[in-house]
């Protein structure tokens, strides 16, 4: 049995994956083994809080340095569930738009 888990904070995605192989876990002779992997802070952007004080270009939330590599991650997780073909062209052709 496999398990894929994404948890959405604010500004990031973390991955936990789990592969359970057997129930038994007092025997050791087999070498059958249960996996969990873990990938996280996987930060999208950092969000700049506002800082009235510095004057009126802070007054607002600013989101910079924009890094996709999370979405690569969560596509491929959920690409893996569906056949994504037709979402992925939707979801490219959206990035092109921003």
């Amino acid at each position: 049995m496999a398990v894929q888990v994404v948890n959405v904070s604010e500004t990031a995605l973390n991955f936990t994956y789990f592969q359970l192989n057997t129930v038994d876990f007092d025997n050791t002779e087999d070498n059958v083994k249960n996996f969990v992997w873990f990938d996280t802070n996987n930060v999208l952007f950092d969000k700049l809080m506002p800082q009235p004080w510095k004057g009126d270009e802070f007054k607002r939330t600013r989101i910079e340095s924009l890094d996709l590599d999370g979405f690569k991650k969560l596509l491929a997780t959920v690409g893996y569930c569906a056949d994504l073909e037709e979402s992925l062209t939707q979801f490219h052709d959206k990035l092109i738009e921003l």
